[in-house]
């Protein structure tokens, strides 16, 4: 064997040199698309979580969007059907399940024989109106299997899409079939519907209609189309409904304007000047009278509020307001008022007790108080604190007073928890009446936490009204021509203590804005409250508040008619006068404007002492109207009488005008116009 050379060693060397960087680049690309790998895994798996989260973000709004519509849907159905706009309450989601199985059709179904699709329940029903809640079919028995296969097949109408949850980890207890919302967090479902009534021993009284728990309310993949394995439910929507404007505001109602010792019952209640005087303790009094409102002073769910100005609001319902009340306002429940009131301004001397905080009116002196503009002294001062500003924490749902906090505070108790969800009274007593269970729907029914805005009103348009809506001979004619296609105006509501800056007939800013504290005028007050409470009353008003001018034809629909005289067949003349009812609108509106003016300090600034005056007296103006046979006299508006003798006024005969023929200068003519 040939020895190798010297010369031939090196070459060998060199060759496993270059092996070895070959395996170290190798190694280098492995680890390089290994890396890649992972990062691109990594990447897909963080895009995949990404459209996962937002395909059912997505999906989440889309059945946001359908619970609302449906829930706007059925809102509209109860008006159109009702033909009246507030012809709805209170109402929550309802699934359907026929409390009546048929086993004979269900077993035809399960052969492949469709009958229809109102043949669906889960439990036993022994009457239309009481569940025992035992499940009707057995799942390990064949025919009763198919029976509920055949029964998933009628999931059409507001489907109950059976869901089943573990309540518990342990595997002996069955699941739980949740086809309803437990609001009120007392653990049982309050049904919906007729069924029957249990007093507080449990025993059966009767039978009413209750509103409960929200129920599920399927979403099929195609609504159109009945359950099936082609045709899943894809998601669940629930719901509650609510008029805010038939809600009291929780965030704007209750006050502790007695003093402002934190956690001190301090509510006090005068003229009702804002929606701060509204006693939240005496809704809870009467939201549930088992609860808040014993008959027995030594109970402690008595309810006490008295006036005096020392005395605090006793039993459970104040401790209960109060609970409420303390967290929405802050550790400073109250800030003075804006800087409006001013000091040069009658804010301190209109004889209103814009702050709530008394002293409590018990006479006709006391509300005069003419010692305080004498002395220059005033019960509205604005360095005071002040009752009516806004809250610091507002509550912004509801059922946050039966589990939650607001503003990091406790809104409810454990005690204020289980009266306000049925499960105990006052006295911690286990509550079975139907009443009870049901104090928190009746609640939600009627609190809220949204508030319209309080300075306008929705009203309909004069001369769209509907002539079928009346029924009486005076509201007839009243509606006599108008179109069944009613249309509605925002206009300001009247203030009762201050007139606006602006036109109270539209929906300006200034229409509602009474910070110059102006003081209405009689005539001003007069006319739109009377247009108001007439048309209120008749569907019409005054003719002249609506801008029309006497040669407008359209004056023929306005105005409530005060006299008519019509000749009828034989030769008999029809005659009638304006009634009580009439007399009665335009008495009140008069006597609005001078309960507050008569022998008023309103009137008797710069230290005047008050003096009496005068009631204000009013003389209508009217218009004629002459068609095919017909006379009447319709109310335009009013004028004021400030003449020192209005005896000297001459009276008006309305059986002695020829409206054809008219020579009285006190009455408008509709055609031809001209005053005479």
């Amino acid at each position: 064997m040939k020895p190798l050379s010297i010369y031939q060693q090196p070459r060998l060397v060199n060759l496993e040199r270059q092996r070895g960087i070959a395996l170290v680049i190798t190694l280098i690309m492995l680890s390089v698309v290994t890396i890649t790998a992972v990062a691109f895994l990594a990447v897909t798996r963080r895009e995949r979580v990404s459209v996962s989260a937002s395909t059912e973000q997505a999906e989440a709004r889309y059945f946001t969007e359908t619970a609302l519509n449906r829930a706007q849907a059925e809102v509209a159905s109860r008006i159109l059907g009702a033909t009246n706009r507030g012809a709805y309450d209170f109402f929550v989601s309802t699934n359907y399940v026929n409390p009546v199985l048929n086993f004979g059709a269900l077993d035809q179904m399960a052969s492949g024989n469709f009958v229809g699709l109102n043949n669906l329940v889960y439990t036993n029903a022994t009457t239309y109106i009481n569940e025992n809640g035992q499940p009707i079919f057995n799942l390990n028995n064949a025919t009763d299997l198919n029976r509920y296969r055949a029964s998933l097949m009628n999931l059409y109408y507001d489907p109950r899409v059976p869901v089943f949850a573990e309540g518990t980890r342990n595997p002996l207890v069955q699941p739980e079939f949740r086809y309803y919302i437990d609001i009120n967090r007392n653990g049982s479902n309050e049904r919906n519907g007729l069924q029957f009534i249990r007093d507080q021993r449990g025993a059966i009284v009767g039978t009413n209609f209750l509103w409960g728990d929200p129920e599920w309310i399927g979403i099929l993949e195609n609504p159109s189309e009945p359950h099936s394995g082609r045709n899943r439910a894809v998601g669940r929507m629930a719901y509650w409904v609510a008029p805010a404007g038939k809600t009291l505001d929780i965030n704007y109602i209750h006050n502790a304007a007695k003093n402002h010792t934190r956690g001190a019952v301090a509510f006090t209640r005068n003229q009702g000047v804002g929606s701060f005087e509204i006693n939240l303790a005496a809704y809870l009094a009467d939201l549930n009278t088992n609860t808040w409102s014993s008959p027995f002073p030594t109970s402690v769910d008595f309810y006490d509020y008295s006036p005096a100005p020392g005395a605090m609001g006793q039993g459970r319902a104040f401790q209960d307001a109060n609970f409420l009340f303390n967290p929405r306002r802050g550790e400073a429940r109250q800030i003075s008022a804006p800087a409006f009131f001013r000091r040069d301004t009658p804010f301190q001397f209109d004889a209103i007790d814009n702050y709530g905080d008394g002293p409590i009116l018990s006479s006709l002196e006391a509300w005069r108080r003419p010692q305080d503009f004498i002395m220059g002294g005033s019960d509205d001062a604005p360095a005071k604190l002040w009752a009516g500003t806004d809250s610091r924490d507002q509550i912004i749902d509801m059922t946050r007073l039966v589990d939650g906090t607001v503003g990091g505070k406790m809104v409810s108790d454990d005690g204020l928890f289980r009266r306000l969800s049925g499960v105990q009274d006052g006295q911690g007593r286990p509550l079975f009446s139907s009443y009870d269970r049901t104090t928190f729907y009746r609640l939600l029914s009627s609190l809220g936490t949204d508030s319209n805005d309080a300075r306008y009103e929705a009203v309909v348009k004069p001369g769209a009204i509907n002539v079928n809506a009346r029924t009486s001979p005076l509201q007839a004619q009243v509606y006599r021509g108008r179109t069944n296609n009613p249309s509605f105006v925002r206009r300001a509501k009247l203030n009762l203590n201050y007139a606006p800056e602006g036109n109270p007939n539209s929906d300006t800013p200034l229409s509602v804005s009474v910070r110059n504290f102006q003081d209405w005028t009689p005539l001003s007050w007069f006319t739109n409250a009377v247009d108001r409470m007439l048309a209120d009353e008749f569907g019409s008003g005054l003719a002249n508040l609506q801008g029309l001018s006497s040669t407008n034809a359209s004056w023929f629909d306005h105005g409530v008619p005060v006299y008519r005289r019509e000749v009828l067949l034989g030769g008999i003349t029809n005659v009638w006068r304006y009634d009580a009812q009439v007399h009665r609108v335009l008495q009140l509106a008069a006597n609005i404007y001078d309960s507050t003016h008569f022998a008023s300090p309103r009137r008797a600034f710069a230290g005047a002492a008050p003096r009496p005056e005068l009631p204000s007296v009013f003389r209508p103006i009217v218009y004629g109207v002459v068609s095919n046979g017909v006379q009447e006299l319709r109310l335009a508006g009013f004028q004021e009488v400030v003449n020192t003798n209005p005896i000297n006024i001459p009276w008006v005969d309305p059986d002695l005008i020829n409206l054809n023929s008219p020579t009285n200068n006190l009455i408008w003519r509709y055609n031809p116009s001209e005053i005479y």
